[in-house]
């Protein structure tokens, strides 16, 4: 290790480098996008963003997230 010395700071740059080269590729853009347009982004064209438009097994999902998040606020 003493013999790295300052050398060992290069190590960080690269992963450094690395890692903002993978957030610019891979990461997707949400700057200036709705929340619905995000969520179609992550979710996929399906996305529900109204309740209205959620299909039956969305519905379910999201009543299941619901009554997840009330009991846990009870505790």
């Amino acid at each position: 290790m003493d013999q790295l010395g300052w050398k060992y700071y290069i190590v960080f740059c690269v992963l450094d480098a690395v890692i903002v080269i993978n957030i610019f590729f891979l990461y997707p853009e949400t700057k200036g996008y709705s929340l619905e347009e995000i969520a179609e982004i992550f979710e996929g064209p399906n996305a529900a963003v109204d309740i209205e438009q959620a299909t039956p097994e969305m519905k379910q999902k999201i009543s299941h997230s619901e009554y997840s998040a009330e009991s846990s606020s009870n505790l």
